[in-house]
């Protein structure tokens, strides 16, 4: 069964410290090469009226589980993943 991206709209779950990261929003790809090399789940910080609106890539190495609703990753350090505008 084929499905797109935004019917999907998979929940992306840190199995390190069980936090909802959001979800999937897209796909990170290297054009050269014609592979998928992560996904893109909207990240803000928490608290504060005027939050930066970020993004998170995900690399594919760092995905454990891929279910039917839900995506567990594996994130010790999310910081390094955030891309900021």
């Amino acid at each position: 069964m084929k499905e797109k991206m935004r019917e999907l709209s998979l929940d992306v779950i840190n199995i390190c410290d069980g936090q909802c990261l959001g979800q999937v929003s897209d796909l990170a790809l290297d054009w050269c090469k014609g592979t998928i090399i992560g996904l893109i789940v909207p990240y803000s910080e928490k608290g504060g009226l005027f939050r930066r609106r970020e993004e998170m890539c995900i690399p594919l190495e760092c995905i454990t589980r891929v279910g039917r609703d839900i995506v567990l990753v594996e994130l010790r350090h999310m910081q390094g993943y955030i891309i900021q505008d």
